[in-house]
């Protein structure tokens, strides 16, 4: 039992000194009347280092109109323009809006995401974003490691 106990700690040093991080990826997607939202995390296990969020929308099946959206994603795209880390792009078609948004946690600040209320930190020492608490928060999707 001691061989196993010691055998396991000395495993786990060994893991806690790796230098080299695996980065793994874990895609979460839903539909729902019109929408497709897709969102990707790449992250070591613990932190996220960067999300790719993708939203498709058909209008007629979502029940709005290009008109509707028009304000919103004028009022979002101003929001995210010049925060650090974060890219948004959209394009309104005549049926359908297209929109990226990609948050690089590397370079962004979290103070800035959160006062822009983009991101949500239960605590203000924290300085990452967890990927176990943002799959739990986002239980509704399917989420799956690739």
């Amino acid at each position: 039992m001691k061989k196993i106990f010691v055998g396991l700690l000395c495993g786990l040093l060994m893991m806690g000194c790796s230098t080299e991080k695996t980065v793994k990826t874990t895609v979460c997607s839903m539909e729902q009347n019109g929408l497709s939202v897709e969102s990707t995390f790449e992250h070591d296990g613990v932190k996220i280092t960067k999300q790719t969020g993708k939203n498709h929308l058909v209008y007629a099946e979502a029940g709005v109109t290009k008109e509707m959206l028009e304000a919103n994603v004028a009022v979002t795209s101003e929001l995210f323009q010049g925060l650090k880390g974060v890219t948004y792009e959209y394009t309104l078609g005549d049926d359908e809006f297209n929109e990226t948004t990609v948050i690089d946690y590397t370079v962004a600040d979290l103070k800035e995401l959160q006062d822009a209320n983009i991101i949500v930190l239960s605590d203000a020492k924290v300085d990452y974003i967890g990927i176990k608490e943002t799959l739990e928060m986002n239980k509704e999707m399917d989420c799956v490691e690739k």
